[in-house]
Order: structure tokens, then sequence, then C-alpha cells
């Protein structure tokens, strides 16, 4: 008995929607990358401030140092976690919106 081809490859929802999620979310990053221009702000205002950030770290010993990048490691990881949880959760309202109205079937 031959199987349709597609049965020849699982695939999993949840990475494709993952993938679909990230496509939009590289999209809306660029949006407003291109359309806000407090972020571009805060970007400058940070490239500019990275070379004193640099210079204090190194003068600082080195326990302090790692304290210091893992608490800014951490508290970006935090806020990226946050952004796709926040991203998602729209996303999911969305289509529960869009579902309700009867616009989603």
């Amino acid at each position: 008995m031959n199987m349709p081809i597609f049965n020849e490859k699982k695939v999993d929802v949840l990475d494709v929607i993952c993938d679909f999620a990230q496509v939009l979310k590289d999209v809306t990053k660029q949006e407003m990358i291109e359309h806000n221009t407090d972020y571009i702000e805060k970007v400058t205002s940070l490239n500019e401030k990275k070379e004193r950030y640099r210079v204090i770290m190194e003068e600082c010993p080195i326990e302090r140092r790692k304290v210091i990048q893992g608490y800014i490691v951490d508290m970006m990881d935090k806020h990226s976690d946050e952004g796709d949880h926040f991203y998602l959760r729209g996303y999911r309202d969305c289509i529960a919106l869009l579902h309700r109205l009867n616009l989603f079937k």
C-alpha cells in the first residue's frame, strides 16, 4: 500500500507556527526601526555609552565584572522572553478574535 507523500514526513504544527511568528516578529522589528524615533534614539544612546561601559568594566575586579555581566545577560534574557510571550499572546488573541467574529474557521 502506497502512503501519500505528506505522511513521509511529519510536520510539527507548533514548529510551523513558531517559525511564522518569528518571521512576523522580524518584520515588526524592522518596521519599528524604520518608524520609531524613540527606539532609534535609545540604540544610538546605548552605542555611545558602550565604550564607557567597556572601560569601566575593565577597571572592575573580575568577580564584580562577572556579577555585572551576569545580571545584564539575565535581564536581557528576561526582557526577550517577556517580549516573545507578549508577542505570541497578541498573536493568539488576534486568532481568538477572528474566530469569535466567525472570520476564522
